[in-house]
């Protein structure tokens, strides 16, 4: 990709599905940015509620707001990759549409980007509510992290990450695994890109009954099998990073 003709903004995608109530807040996040220097790509997953109307209403009042909608369901892996797909900047960012993001996020995250040279940079986030309302201990996350940390913890909550267009290549979120977002850090990071974290919570990651995060027992199904069919790691080894990954969210998420 021609950094030249991308400019130096941010495209920030925005995978939407039946979220119309919390569609708002999350997209005032955005546009209340102190770094002002992005397009807002949002996505329309052929809800069938008001989420696209909320879409169009959002779009009507910030030029910055880019809105589509799927003819099918696509699921939340192609739909950011349809994201990608659209996007005009030179940095991307993940939000999904019930998540926030805190004022300075994006001009922190530049100035990671710019200062370390990385292709990703990632945030520590905080826990909320339905309502908004403050939940849990947050997670603060290493300024970098080895392979063999990754294999163990997933460090780089999508609503955090925002990095370089130009360090994808070819590679795409694979909607076959529950944990999409893991396999498409885990093939950056096998094919070179440099990732830097900012440890202090710049995102605010909303928990939901009956989500697909709340569902720890297939959250946990996800993370073995991309252990043994997408890495192929010898069971020994796989059961001991499985074994970390299940502590670790215990602490995180209970404790």
């Amino acid at each position: 990709m021609d950094l030249q003709k991308r400019g130096g903004s941010f495209s920030v995608i925005v995978p939407a599905y039946r979220c119309a109530p919390l569609l708002q807040e999350s997209v005032q996040s955005v546009l209340q940015q102190t770094d002002g220097d992005f397009e807002v790509i949002i996505i329309d997953d052929c809800s069938g509620d008001d989420t696209w109307q909320c879409i169009e209403e959002l779009a009507l009042r910030d030029q910055r707001i880019r809105p589509y909608r799927n003819e099918r369901n696509l699921g939340t892996a192609r739909t950011r990759n349809r994201g990608i797909g659209l996007a005009k900047g030179a940095y991307l960012a993940f939000l999904d549409g019930d998540d926030r993001w805190l004022p300075d996020k994006l001009a922190r995250q530049r100035r990671c980007l710019e200062e370390t040279g990385c292709d990703v940079c990632y945030t520590g986030y905080s826990f909320i509510d339905a309502e908004g309302q403050p939940v849990r201990r947050p997670y603060r996350v290493p300024e970098t992290f080895t392979r063999e940390d990754f294999l163990r913890e997933n460090f780089v909550g999508c609503s955090t990450a925002a990095f370089r267009a130009d360090c994808l290549g070819p590679v795409r979120m694979r909607g076959e695994y529950v944990h999409e977002d893991y396999v498409f850090w885990l093939e950056l990071l096998q094919n070179g890109a440099v990732f830097h974290g900012i440890s202090q919570p710049l995102v605010e990651y909303r928990l939901l009954p009956g989500s697909r995060s709340a569902d720890k027992l297939r959250s946990s199904w996800g993370r073995w099998r991309i252990l043994r069919d997408y890495l192929k790691l010898p069971l020994p080894r796989a059961a001991a990073c499985q074994a970390h990954y299940v502590v670790r969210g215990l602490r995180k998420h209970y404790f």
